[in-house]
């Protein structure tokens, strides 16, 4: 779904998904850490100096939940999430286009499909993906999700 190209160059990239305002993903001493050339992912205390939470994901998997935490606490838009590896994915206008024609499920059914198995695997880290109704996901604690959608 998403082009490699837009993971960094870095082996490791780290996300503290905790805002003074807001409701934080994590406490203020955890974070989200990305390994970026195995796919192993962990929340690390960093006080208590332990991992939480461990997972692994695959390199597709990986490029989403990446993206999710780099924009968090914004929501990322499906097109964006859907870019393939020729960097390539549909615009803004088409995905509007299908939603006015009721085949948005259709044509985000792919990556509804991934967003399941990465949602799955961020569980183990006490997170979640939220659906943004018909625009795009983010990433919320695991509780979120029950408590009402967007």
């Amino acid at each position: 779904m998403i082009s490699t190209d837009s993971i960094p160059t870095e082996r490791f990239s780290y996300h503290s998904l905790h805002l003074s305002t807001g409701l934080p993903l994590l406490e203020t001493t955890q974070q989200l850490v990305l390994d970026h050339s195995t796919g192993y992912s962990m929340v690390i205390d960093w006080q208590q100096q332990m991992i939480r939470n461990a997972t692994t994901f695959t390199e597709e998997e990986l490029a989403v939940v990446f993206t999710l935490a780099s924009n968090w606490p914004s929501y990322v838009p499906y097109g964006t999430l859907m870019i393939n590896e020729a960097g390539e994915g549909p615009t803004p206008s088409q995905i509007d286009d299908a939603r006015a024609a009721r085949y948005l499920e259709t044509l985000i059914a792919p990556l509804k499909a991934l967003i399941e198995t990465c949602r799955a695997k961020l569980h183990t880290l006490g997170l979640d993906i939220s659906e943004i109704d018909q625009y795009g996901y983010r990433l919320a604690r695991l509780n979120e999700r029950e408590e009402g959608r967007h």
